[in-house]
């Protein structure tokens, strides 16, 4: 393997990529474990573990924040409005976009899967050190592919 003064710029990079694709699918993996129980899919929990920090959303903001189609929010927001764990109320600023908001029942939800998740998170020996580290330095790539992605769509 090439010395660290050796490696390029792209080749960390396409590294970094492989190691983050991986590390998708295994978080993927142990989210649909924590969730299995909860009748709620991963998405789901993202959309609900959203509304529960930032507070009521459209399906729209959900969908831009989220950084998947307006569609594909709405599928998620209705099962979740069927299951009770989010209600819909009326948007003063936006007639026909209902906000969408956490029920009591969705937080319970919510804690108990992220109370599953960090029983797990404590187990996992590995990144006791550098996990911060590891998430400013995603953080900051996300920013720059964001920032090429305007770029390219202007």
């Amino acid at each position: 393997m090439a010395s660290r003064s050796n490696v390029s710029h792209v080749e960390e990079l396409e590294r970094l990529q492989a190691s983050v694709h991986r590390a998708h699918r295994l978080l993927f993996r142990l989210e649909e474990t924590v969730c299995s129980d909860s009748g709620i899919t991963p998405g789901q929990r993202r959309i609900l573990e959203r509304l529960v920090q930032s507070g009521a959303r459209t399906v729209p903001d959900l969908a831009r924040e989220e950084g998947v189609s307006r569609q594909h929010v709405q599928v998620q927001v209705n099962h979740l409005l069927d299951e009770g764990l989010v209600r819909s109320k009326p948007n003063e600023a936006h007639r026909r976009s209902y906000l969408m908001q956490a029920t009591p029942s969705g937080k319970k939800v919510l804690t108990r899967i992220r109370s599953k998740e960090q029983a797990v998170f404590r187990e996992l020996e590995g990144p006791r050190r550098g996990a911060n580290t590891a998430a400013q330095t995603l953080d900051r790539l996300t920013e720059a592919i964001e920032a090429w992605s305007e770029e390219e769509q202007a």
